[in-house]
């Protein structure tokens, strides 16, 4: 279970739905972060719409945080959202960022992914996005029914390994490792073909364990 949770919030409904995805991620005594940024330029003063905005959010916060129970902090940053989302990850020491990927639509549905995005590159913690539905015309599932893991032998892929777990373990999700194995035989080459087999061999072994 995951003890530091941030959860970045854009006002919207469907934003709001991870807080109800994640709630079997969270441990007994886990700290939920809310976070609202309102987007702005980096180190300035915000704007008298800006200012108004961030008491909204202020507001909106306030609001939420009283229907997720205890253990429930919030925060309202001014900035650019995917470095503000990380500052605050970072502050709180989160060991998971969740958010929606589909919490607005048009243009502001392109800057929310690339917010995603980022966060996956740069984030020192696992992300956990809600996606849509195909063509938000069907729900989705109640909760994940398979995690899968994709590695490729080094030991940077299987850092994700116990977070994988825990989300799996949390959701009562099976676990399925993934390694891809390019063919290195020639037609004939019965050489390379035994050499190819003995490596599907040892992937398996170390899967396993």
């Amino acid at each position: 279970m995951f003890r530091k949770i941030v959860v970045p919030l854009d006002g919207s409904e469907s934003g709001e739905r991870v807080l109800s995805r994640i709630a079997p991620l969270r441990a007994p005594d886990s700290t939920l972060h809310l976070v609202r940024v309102v987007p702005g330029s980096a180190g300035s003063r915000p704007t008298p719409l800006e200012e108004l905005r961030l008491i909204e959010a202020e507001s909106y916060l306030s609001f939420l945080a009283s229907e997720p129970g205890d253990g429930v902090r919030t925060e309202v940053r001014h900035g650019a959202v995917a470095e503000e989302i990380l500052a605050a990850a970072s502050a709180a020491g989160a060991d998971l960022i969740g958010l929606s990927s589909c919490g607005e639509s048009g243009p502001a549905r392109a800057t929310v992914g690339t917010t995603a995005g980022r966060l996956i590159l740069a984030a020192a913690c696992p992300v956990f996005i809600l996606g849509a539905s195909r063509e938000e015309q069907q729900p989705a599932p109640s909760k994940p029914q398979r995690v899968i893991v994709a590695l490729d032998g080094s030991a940077a892929s299987e850092v994700c390994l116990a977070p994988a777990r825990q989300v799996a373990r949390g959701f009562g999700a099976a676990l399925i490792l993934l390694h891809v194995i390019e063919p290195l035989w020639a037609a004939g080459d019965s050489a390379s073909a035994d050499q190819q087999a003995q490596e599907v061999r040892r992937i398996h072994e170390r899967l396993r364990n």
